[in-house]
């Protein structure tokens, strides 16, 4: 059963996997996680407990120095935020943690969603963190949608993380073609696709649990899924048959700014 402290991992390791892919950073300060992508010039403090001065001071100078035009944190709702807003930080749109197994249908949409295929249209920061895809070791797949002429209308990811948690992140579909089923066949490739077989495989094996894993895949059973997802997108996810466990908080910094002494 997947918990609010499971998909803030996979969360976490998705981040990481990001910056690992693009060339960022990964480091703390008294306590603060930080996560550094250069790609988007965004630095983000990842769930801290009790986030305090000494260790957001070394961690925005820093910030500072890297020249990131984005600073957000992301934290348990039941955390302290008071320091934060010492800072200058406030709230964002919070996050909803999601978790299920994706229900069967009829698709109507009729173009074509594929795994692992290349894309060609990316550029700049897309580009770059389509490389998370290749990381060795990190076990993520990518799939895209495109339409019967060919045009690129949706994409998403998907991570293996640790403790089984397969999640979904960076799920996106043409804001012109929402409403078609675009995004539920989005899900449904990046939850069944032989990758994510094979990957899910892997983590039975490593629990003694290969036998049932097959057997599983056999009877055509769904991987569970884990995704943070922001309010707006929560009523897609739930109509996809996953339901709500929790609610996260995300607080910015407009703008980033140098820490205050």
């Amino acid at each position: 059963m997947a918990t609010i402290l499971g998909a803030q991992s996979a969360f976490r390791e998705w981040q990481e996997t990001v910056a690992e892919a693009t060339g960022g950073r990964v480091f703390t300060t008294h306590g603060c996680s930080w996560v550094w992508h250069p790609a988007r010039r965004r630095l983000m403090l990842l769930f801290p407990d009790r986030p305090e001065a000494a260790g957001l001071r070394p961690g925005l100078a820093e910030g500072n120095r890297l020249g990131a035009t984005e600073v957000s944190v992301w934290m348990n709702a039941a955390a302290d935020a008071s320091a934060l807003r010492g800072f200058g930080f406030t709230d964002a749109p919070p996050i909803l943690w999601h978790a299920g197994e994706p229900e069967a249908g009829r698709n109507p949409w009729d173009g074509s969603v594929r795994v692992g295929d290349p894309v060609p249209e990316a550029t700049g920061a897309d580009a770059e963190e389509l490389q998370v895809a290749g990381l060795p070791g990190r076990r993520v797949v990518h799939a895209t949608a495109r339409t019967t002429d060919g045009v690129l209308v949706g994409r998403g990811f998907a991570q293996h993380a640790s403790g089984g948690r397969l999640a979904l992140h960076g799920l996106a579909v043409a804001g012109a073609e929402r409403g078609h089923g675009i995004g539920r066949a989005l899900v449904a490739a990046l939850a069944s696709s032989p990758a994510t077989t094979e990957n899910a495989a892997e983590d039975a094996r490593d629990e003694g649990t290969a036998e049932d894993a097959r057997d599983e895949g056999a009877r055509g059973e769904r991987t569970e899924l884990v995704l943070g997802c922001s309010p707006g997108a929560g009523g897609f996810f739930a109509a996809c048959g996953l339901r709500l466990i929790g609610r996260g908080r995300h607080l910015l910094l407009r703008p980033p700014a140098p820490p205050r002494g």
